[in-house]
């Protein structure tokens, strides 16, 4: 015959436990509802679910911990020495694992994105508990796969930068050089160069809402304050092959657009350089 205390006592926290599953969803529910209008995007806001279901599953664990393992000490401090025995046996799997968390907690990257880790460029294909892998692509502007396939550890996104060139405020700064003789007329090269450029990706993004500094602001008020969406322009002497002045013209676009903004600006440039005889480029002999 089963003991009547020990039947009350595991429907004290039967009951416990349920009221408090309850209480937890209810609360994760309600903050989740009043601070999702903080992201503007559908995949922000995704990857902010994903983070309070899983915030609710650790401290759902550490509750039913609590409830049930009351009475059960020495049970638990066993298990937790085994459990240390085995992290120290399996440091890489659990590293692994540990990179899993943080990559899903964190939003670092989902299915889908062009990241960069160390070396390695590509389209995420799959996310594992302890592996993800890449379509690999030769760098961030190439829009094409080359066909490999990249297996990757979670545990390197710990100790290893990484760049997501997906995020949808992620404008990236890129640079294009442009090298003219020294007795070319530098002030109209320059600004044959940067009002090109400008016309190029006024044209590009002319419909597209999130080339705009306030779209920025709205997902990083601080990032926004550090760019500038007017192309810039240096100019420095050159002393090796080609010799000349080096025109150096900075910008910001998506990453997937910078292979045809640059293609679209040389055709425009030397279509215009014909009719401007005081600026010639200059070429290695």
């Amino acid at each position: 015959m089963v003991d009547p205390i020990y039947l009350k006592s595991v429907l004290h926290h039967t009951v416990v436990s349920v009221v408090s599953t309850i209480v937890l969803a209810v609360l994760l529910t309600v903050v989740y509802w009043l601070t999702r209008h903080k992201f503007v995007s559908s995949k922000s806001r995704s990857r902010y679910a994903h983070r309070i279901l899983f915030l609710g599953i650790i401290i759902f664990l550490l509750v039913m911990t609590h409830i049930w393992v009351e009475g059960f000490t020495h049970l638990f401090t066993m298990l937790s020495l085994v459990a240390a025995g085995l992290v120290v046996v399996n440091k890489e799997t659990v590293m692994n694992f540990v990179g899993s968390l943080i990559i899903s907690w964190r939003g670092l990257f989902n299915e889908g994105d062009l990241i960069q880790i160390q070396s390695y460029y590509g389209y995420v294909n799959k996310l594992g508990p302890l592996y993800f892998s890449l379509y690999e692509t030769r760098s961030s502007a190439s829009v094409n796969a080359t066909g490999r396939t990249i297996r990757i550890p979670n545990s390197l996104v710990i100790t290893t930068p990484l760049v997501n060139y997906s995020s949808s405020s992620n404008l990236i700064q890129y640079q294009l050089d442009v090298i003219v003789t020294a007795e070319s007329n530098l002030e109209k090269a320059e600004v044959l160069v940067s009002s090109t450029l400008n016309a190029i990706l006024k044209k590009h993004y002319h419909n597209n809402s999130a080339y705009n500094l306030d779209a920025i602001k709205r997902n990083n008020r601080w990032l926004a304050e550090m760019m500038s969406l007017e192309v810039s322009t240096s100019a420095s002497p050159r002393q090796e092959k080609p010799f000349g002045i080096l025109i150096r013209a900075s910008y910001y676009c998506f990453p997937k657009d910078q292979p045809v903004i640059e293609r679209a600006f040389w055709s425009a440039f030397f279509k215009k350089l014909k009719s401007v005889k005081s600026i010639k480029l200059s070429y290695s002999n």
